[in-house]
């Protein structure tokens, strides 16, 4: 059986092949289609069980309607929670477009060559790249060189880029505990021990100083709280909780870097 065309959904209602191409770009209104003859076409659509041939659009539009989620194959390179990735589906879909992910080792990300080529094997229009941190040394510039479409998640940058308000958020925090009567705030951040604070995601340094600066506007003196080592596992996260809790002067609330350290505080 042959595919359907355009050209069939216009014999069959009795128009010209441009009106459905309309109509199915959902363009009806722009070219001063009536709704009714716009549904009577969907519905032909419908019966005829019309499948858009996506080749030919791009050919035509020079667009693939797809945009492609960089993201790393190291563990903890590329934080994606499951609402994100919802947000990023569901923006795209209200455009048409859809989603391809992509894994790539980060030593073949600093190649002026491969980037360019993953767009060509997805059959993307542009890159959302999503890294939170430890970015491919050649990575930037290579998107810059080639003025490769980008976005970038998780990264700190002056445009086209996407990441949470760290500082802002830390102090909205830290404000609300002070409302409530709390004056012995601490700032708990159990992934970065003391010495690797200054290597830490940007967010660690961001989160602190909002923290701080609420303390300082009320008057109140700044607790950063850091274990000696990175914490890599539950067991030493609730090990340094305990010691920290246990002292006389524990404080009476606490603003913890990552949520994921909440289940160690409360054991």
């Amino acid at each position: 059986m042959s595919r359907v065309t355009l050209r069939d959904i216009a014999e069959h209602v009795g128009v010209d092949r441009s009106t459905v191409s309309r109509v199915l770009s959902n363009k009806a209104a722009e070219g001063g289609i009536s709704i009714e003859l716009a549904e009577r076409i969907l519905l032909k659509a419908r019966e005829l069980n019309y499948i858009p041939n996506v080749s030919a659009r791009a050919i035509r539009t020079g667009r693939f309607h797809c945009a492609a989620l960089l993201m790393s194959t190291v563990a903890g390179r590329s934080y994606l929670p499951s609402r994100l990735l919802d947000g990023i589906h569901d923006e795209l879909a209200m455009e048409d477009m859809h989603l391809a992910v992509a894994k790539v080792p980060d030593a073949r990300l600093n190649s002026a060559d491969y980037v360019p080529k993953i767009m060509r094997t997805l059959m993307a229009d542009g890159m959302i790249i999503n890294y939170t941190h430890h970015l491919p040394e050649h990575l930037v510039e290579i998107v810059q060189q080639r003025q490769l479409p980008a976005v970038w998640l998780n990264t700190v940058r002056a445009w086209d880029a996407v990441y949470p308000r760290n500082f802002e958020a830390a102090r909205e925090m830290t404000e609300r505990l002070i409302a409530a009567g709390h004056r012995r705030i601490a700032y708990v951040d159990l992934c970065h021990g003391s010495g690797s604070v200054a290597a830490a995601h940007f967010s660690a340094a961001d989160r602190a100083a909002g923290y701080a600066q609420a303390m300082r506007l009320a008057g109140l003196p700044a607790w950063v709280v850091h274990p000696d080592q990175d914490c890599v596992d539950f067991a030493s996260e609730v090990a340094f909780a305990r010691q920290f809790l246990a002292r006389a002067d524990r404080p009476t609330a606490l603003v913890c870097y990552f949520s994921i350290f909440v289940p160690a505080v409360l054991r």
